[in-house]
């Protein structure tokens, strides 16, 4: 049975355990080793365990903890062409480093894994849907930019989705960040906001829908409280009864093995 493991999500970390049976899949690893392992420990987990890592993109707040896992040689890294280059390993590295392209499945035990394209500001960026053995499909995708068509495919008709719900509008303009920075969130390369991401749920959003991830929620810019408003309520004007959680930034949690609840530490 599924158990999503969230281990954190936004700008100081993120990373995603996905429990299937025996197969432990990490989606990012943005935290230390030992941070990883610390929160993992909560649910009976350890790094060890894990099989391989999909990387979305190369900003070290999905990377950061690659390097401490770089020296296993049963560990299997995969990660676009334009995204596997820029990893900072380590010389010492014996961890399979695996090419992957948007569109194109690959598996890791019984999951099928496919990434798709991206708008984010990084070298070659992707999220990911990942079809599960009971037929369920998972869609996560944290940084999109904008959501371009490769994701609204992607995303669509997804069981289970974890997507961002970055930053709100007005608490972004009259905070503290730098205009460039400002600029730079709000961009096509950026991320979505709040309003955006519920003008998105109608394109994704479908009867089959069970649970729905907010993540990558910005400390500075945002409320989760302002998120789960916005979510929500475009939820209700399509008429859907779907689980809504904010994934929080420091403390772990779980969802699945049958229980559809979240764990909090």
């Amino acid at each position: 049975m599924l158990e999503l493991i969230f281990l954190g999500s936004g700008s100081r970390g993120n990373a995603t355990l996905i429990r299937w049976d025996q197969t432990r899949l990490l989606i990012d690893c943005g935290f230390t080793a030992r941070e990883l392992n610390r929160r993992l420990a909560a649910f009976g987990e350890h790094l060890d365990r894990v099989q391989a890592i999909c990387i979305t993109h190369e900003h070290s707040d999905h990377v950061g903890g690659l390097r401490g896992l770089g020296q296993r040689e049963d560990l299997q890294i995969f990660g676009t062409s334009g995204t596997l280059p820029a990893l900072r390993l380590g010389k010492r590295s014996e961890a399979e480093k695996v090419p992957i392209q948007p569109g194109r499945s690959f598996r890791v035990g019984p999951l099928e894994v496919m990434a798709f394209s991206t708008s984010h500001d990084a070298i070659d960026p992707v999220g990911y849907r990942i079809t599960l053995p009971d037929g369920r499909h998972l869609g996560l995708a944290t940084d999109l930019g904008i959501p371009n068509d490769e994701a609204v495919e992607a995303l669509s008709g997804c069981e289970l989705i974890g997507i961002e719900s970055n930053h709100d509008p007005d608490m972004l303009e009259h905070g503290p960040y730098p205009w460039i920075l400002k600029r730079r969130i709000r961009s096509n390369k950026g991320h979505l906001s709040n309003p955006t991401t519920a003008a998105l749920l109608p394109r994704i959003a479908g009867d089959r829908l069970e649970q729905l991830f907010a993540m990558h929620l910005s400390e500075t810019n945002n409320k989760p409280e302002l998120a789960r408003q916005a979510l929500q309520k475009s939820l209700d004007r399509l008429g859907l009864k779907t689980g809504l959680r904010i994934i929080d930034q420091h403390q772990a949690s779980s969802y699945g093995r049958g229980s559809g609840q979240m764990k909090l530490l």
